[in-house]
């Protein structure tokens, strides 16, 4: 797995449909250098 420099960001693409629910919630999880699981969640909506 590639490793992630301080300072990069990451793009997350979100396509939608018809049938789509108006908000959906999406959890990011990743480890940082002191170790610790960090875990951040984001709501989508259209």
């Amino acid at each position: 797995m590639a490793r992630m420099e301080r300072g990069q960001s990451v793009d997350f693409l979100s396509f939608v449909h018809m049938a789509s629910p108006d908000k959906e919630t999406l959890t990011i999880q990743w480890d940082d250098a002191s170790g610790k699981d960090r875990e951040n969640q984001v709501e989508i909506t259209t």
